[in-house]
């Protein structure tokens, strides 16, 4: 067997520790998806752990709803660092990293969406097609993960967004589920000298899989909730005008 020098074992070790990080971050983000049925809360609590610090993936993130009808992509949640620290890991086992899941109370999920930085993404529609931005488009219509450097959209003249944040560099993944997409979710580090790493984007685009598939259910949820309720309704009305009749 071929000893292995100090840097060789350096560099192993690293691995397995990056390894064993993004083990942890899907474990804790599968489990976060399963905790709750409640559509706004899973949404904040999607964009927090893409943004929370101890997570060292993105700075910022924005999620954007598909409009089937009108062909646009709605603002709906936007979400900073600073605005992340309350996720809180609970349930989990010191001695277990794969347990417990991220959890945002109320309150907190409240001050998110009352943010100036909420306020602004809630406010943006990006057009798709020729008319708006093309990175954004080529993510959501080819349904893959796309990653822009600062070169690629400088100059570009549609990108609003870009230029409403000061957006350098970014990456927009798409949300998708039973073979449609949702929207799309696009992230980006701000401040100088920082890259988004092919890791990160690896995280990304799994933490976007099973989100997209996560908010679908929730939304089947929620309309079966409705519907419930609209039956409930029908039967109190129906055995009110049997009691008049």
């Amino acid at each position: 067997m071929t000893p292995t020098s100090p840097l060789e074992d350096s560099v192993d070790a690293s691995r397995q520790h990056s390894c064993a990080g993004a083990l942890s971050l899907l474990s804790l983000f599968s489990s976060t998806l399963l905790s709750t049925n409640r559509l706004n809360k899973l949404l904040h609590l999607f964009l927090s752990a893409l943004v929370h610090r101890n997570n060292s993936l993105f700075g910022r993130a924005m999620l954007f709803l598909h409009n089937e009808k009108t062909g646009v992509l709605q603002g709906m949640l936007g979400v900073e660092q600073a605005d992340a620290a309350g996720l809180q890991v609970v349930g989990g086992d010191p001695a277990n990293p794969l347990t417990g899941h991220w959890e945002l109370d109320d309150g907190q999920i409240a001050r998110q969406w009352q943010s100036g930085y909420c306020t602004a993404v809630r406010s943006l529609r990006i057009e798709l097609g020729d008319e708006g931005c093309r990175v954004v488009s080529q993510a959501l219509h080819q349904r893959q993960l796309t990653h822009v450097t600062e070169v690629d959209c400088q100059n570009c003249a549609e990108c609003g967004f870009i230029k409403r944040f000061a957006i350098s560099s970014f990456a927009a993944a798409p949300l998708i589920s039973r073979n449609r997409t949702l929207g799309v979710v696009i992230v980006d580090l701000p401040g100088a000298n920082h890259i988004i790493t092919n890791e990160r984007l690896q995280l990304l685009q799994l933490f976007a899989s099973q989100a997209g598939m996560a908010i679908d259910n929730s939304q089947l949820y929620r309309n079966l909730e409705e519907a419930h309720a609209e039956l409930r309704e029908s039967r109190q009305r129906l055995v009110h005008s049997a009691h008049l009749a």
